[in-house]
């Protein structure tokens, strides 16, 4: 899109979300960063009202540590366009990554509120819980994201976790079968 059009701010910052997907889920180096914030700063420059691009840049900042420019990125493009869930979400995530579990908690019961079917932050809200000790509320949190995603790997870690943390190691052992046979699943393509 970029090559057939150079000024099509929503595509700079598609680019620059791939490239933070490329550094986050397929482990390219942390270098991959600049490229984010140089792609969502291109965003921006081209449409200082897209949000998008706002949650581009504060993917780049995440990704290299500054975590109050990425929120400041992240809640910019929430105040232009509250119905653009990733960028309230992204706030909660760097609440649980600094320790700041109510704020954390709030932000992912809020993005829920909105968004009941994204598996991947119901997720996020039960590794708050994990982390608080309320394993009862964690395991709900890991059925609910099952039951949007079935097959769903960091909830059966959840799931494991959370049976361990309790000495349930039985538990344990078959939620990690259970992740085991879902990664195997996914590696398969449901064949």
């Amino acid at each position: 899109a970029i090559e057939v059009d150079p000024g099509y701010a929503l595509a700079w910052a598609g680019l620059g979300d791939a490239y933070a997907q490329r550094r986050d889920k397929y482990g390219y180096p942390p270098a991959w960063s600049d490229s984010v914030i140089a792609a969502g700063s291109r965003a921006i420059s081209l449409d200082p009202k897209l949000a998008e691009g706002y949650k581009t840049l504060g993917l780049g900042y995440q990704g290299k540590g500054f975590y109050g420019k990425a929120l400041e990125a992240y809640r910019r493009g929430y105040a232009l366009n509250p119905s653009f869930i990733p960028a309230l979400a992204n706030t909660g995530w760097i609440a649980l990554f600094t320790g700041r579990l109510a704020e954390a908690e709030r932000t992912f019961l809020r993005v829920i509120e909105l968004e009941p079917n994204l598996a991947f932050d119901l997720m996020a809200l039960a590794y708050v819980y994990i982390v608080l000790g309320d394993y009862r509320a964690a395991r709900s949190a890991c059925a609910r994201a099952l039951e949007v995603q079935p097959g769903l790997l960091i909830a059966y870690i959840g799931l494991s976790y959370i049976a361990a943390a309790e000495n349930d190691m039985d538990g344990a052992v078959v939620s990690f079968d259970l992740n085991y046979r879902a990664k195997l699943w996914n590696i398969v393509g449901g064949h």
